[in-house]
């Protein structure tokens, strides 16, 4: 963990300027994302249902010009592969089916699908143009979260392993 450290104040030489500083960076530098995190879960007010947001279409400009940077271009034609028999995977099926790297993932995925935030498809990539509510067959691909509190865990004798 980085320190705060608090500057200290510089004297002023005999021209009345003060000295250059030299400053170190101590944070990581921000890592450009270019995922689409889609919403299932806005509510129109004033109809009270779900409006009708097209789902993304196509990826952002910068996600393919980053995966381009990259000569990622097999991978992204395995995960488009991927993706056209299946439009809906997480994140472990997608590299399990392609054995691409979770490295290389992160900047393929977004080129090819978009990431549910909430809802019954939550924390999964689906398709760009799939709108998995219009589907009669993506109810198959939905998530189930089941949590089981810790107290209750106590009184049990189990392992527990977080996979996040």
């Amino acid at each position: 963990m980085d320190i705060v450290q608090e500057p200290k104040l510089l004297k002023k030489n005999k021209k009345g300027k003060k000295p250059k500083v030299r400053t170190v960076r101590t944070m990581r530098p921000k890592r450009n994302v270019y995922s689409i995190v889609y919403n299932f879960q806005v509510l129109d007010t004033t109809k009270g249902r779900l409006p009708g947001t097209p789902v993304p279409a196509k990826p952002l400009k910068n996600a393919l010009i980053d995966a381009e940077k990259r000569m990622l271009h097999e991978a992204l034609e395995t995960v488009r592969a991927i993706f056209k028999s299946r439009p809906i995977w997480s994140k472990a099926g997608v590299e399990y089916a392609s054995k691409l790297s979770p490295q290389s993932l992160k900047y393929v995925l977004p080129c090819v699908a978009y990431f549910a935030g909430n809802g019954p498809w939550r924390s999964l990539w689906i398709r760009l143009g799939y709108d998995p509510r219009n589907a009669d067959d993506s109810y198959l691909y939905q998530t189930i979260d089941f949590r089981v509190p810790g107290i209750i865990l106590k009184f049990f004798k189990i392992d527990v392993c977080s996979s996040f």
